[in-house]
């Protein structure tokens, strides 16, 4: 009895350890399921995303190089259409169409719309086209006003310009590299930051241009003039300069090193790069009156005549009006810079008596900066003479003499533009 206890006993414990080993290899395996139930779907989501997102991109690119190809493909298209029309246009004109105001603002609306179009390979083969043309030969109405070229690269035997005329163009960031200019002229054209290294220069003139941080590496300059320009920041190293004039020009921090050749240079009313003034000259401007009355603008009309080289006013109440712009451009830096004074001298006849001036000074976007009121008492020379300070920016002067009284006269009006001298008192 006893023994057969035992057995069921063991016989229980044995079932009870069977159970006990069992139980864990049924739960790994049913983690084994669990994971394979959820792994394979996760692989297959996992999968089918990474397929999803490559398609996606390889669409993606393939949508980008469709829109490229076709953009390209227009851009061609406006490339083509743009040589053939000015090629037409220009057979069928060639009688005097450089000198023809009204063809040449076709061919620069023409110019102007295909540019904003066009990549900068061919806004390159434009300028080159208009080389090729001879359609870079005017001034005045020139073609390339306001056309952007900015960031195109020339250089060596597609870069040669023989008595072209740049003319408002933009070459901002463009790169001209061992390149011939010869007989050119360049007016308020912009080539800031732009690399010109290598190239010659020969008979040149900059009127009114932006250089500034532009690359001047290696390149010879012979008979080069540059006048209202700024080269801030310019680089002429190793450049070599022969006969070389420089007038109303900023050279602030412009980089000449001990390899750069200056063989003959003039620079006057300029900005030297360690921020002085160099010599400045005064300007003198005196119209002659008994010459003519063109100078002038008369109110009320023909009340005014001129009588032994005298403006004599014929009635009362008469203005003489007369504009001035030349001084203040030439002088730009100098005016600029708080720098000029204008001298204004009013010769009068013996018998005027007081008279009234006006003055009013213009900036370069036509805003008045100053207007300077005052009658204009003669010393014993019948000389009235004010000194002005010119305010900054400006660029014109408008001068309004009021005669009061019949009879009265005008022998001459002169003005001189000059450095201010601080140890003098300037009007106000």
């Amino acid at each position: 009895m006893t023994r057969q206890l035992f057995f069921q006993r063991s016989n229980k414990v044995s079932i009870s350890n069977d159970a006990i080993e069992k139980k864990p290899l049924r739960t790994k395996l049913g983690w084994m399921k669990l994971i394979s139930s959820v792994g394979i779907p996760l692989t297959i989501g996992i999968f089918t995303l990474v397929t999803t997102l490559q398609n996606r991109h390889i669409a993606r690119q393939e949508r980008e190089q469709d829109i490229n190809q076709a953009q390209d493909e227009q851009r061609e298209a406006v490339f083509i259409t743009y040589i053939n029309d000015i090629s037409r246009f220009r057979d069928q004109n060639l009688q005097n169409l450089t000198k023809n105001a009204d063809k040449l603002v076709y061919i620069h609306s023409k110019t102007l719309a295909a540019l904003r179009t066009l990549d900068v390979e061919r806004k390159k083969n434009i300028l080159l086209f208009l080389r090729d043309s001879s359609l870079l030969s005017e001034d005045e109405n020139s073609i390339l006003s306001e056309a952007d070229f900015s960031r195109i690269h020339l250089e060596n035997d597609e870069c040669l310009f023989f008595k072209v005329i740049f003319s408002g163009a933009n070459f901002y960031r463009t790169s001209f590299r061992n390149c011939l200019f010869d007989n050119v002229i360049f007016r308020r054209t912009d080539f800031r930051f732009s690399d010109l290294a290598g190239s010659i220069f020969m008979d040149v003139q900059f009127i009114e241009c932006s250089i500034n941080e532009a690359i001047f590496h290696d390149t010879i300059l012979s008979e080069v003039t540059f006048n209202g320009t700024t080269l801030a920041r310019a680089d002429f190293s190793r450049a070599k300069l022969d006969s070389i004039h420089l007038f109303n020009v900023n050279l602030t921090k412009a980089i000449f090193d001990n390899q750069t050749q200056v063989i003959s240079l003039e620079i006057k009313n300029s900005i030297l790069p360690n921020g002085s003034f160099s010599q400045i000259d005064d300007l003198f401007i005196a119209p002659k009156p008994c010459e003519s009355l063109e100078n002038w603008q008369i109110k009320p009309v023909d009340t005014v005549q001129v009588e032994n080289c005298t403006l004599v006013a014929k009635i009362p109440d008469v203005n003489l009006e007369q504009a001035l712009n030349f001084p203040f451009v030439e002088r730009s830096l100098l005016v600029d810079a708080h720098q000029a004074e204008l001298e204004i001298t009013v010769e009068q006849s013996f018998n005027t008596q007081t008279i009234r001036i006006d003055i009013i000074f213009v900036g370069r976007k036509s805003g008045v900066y100053k207007v300077f009121e005052t009658n204009c008492t003669t010393n014993l020379d019948h000389i009235c003479q004010h000194h002005l300070h010119v305010p900054s920016h400006t660029r014109w002067v408008y001068l309004s003499i009021y005669l009061p009284r019949v009879g009265d006269a005008i022998v001459n009006v002169s003005y001189r533009l000059r450095q201010i001298d601080v140890s003098s008192k300037v009007s106000n």
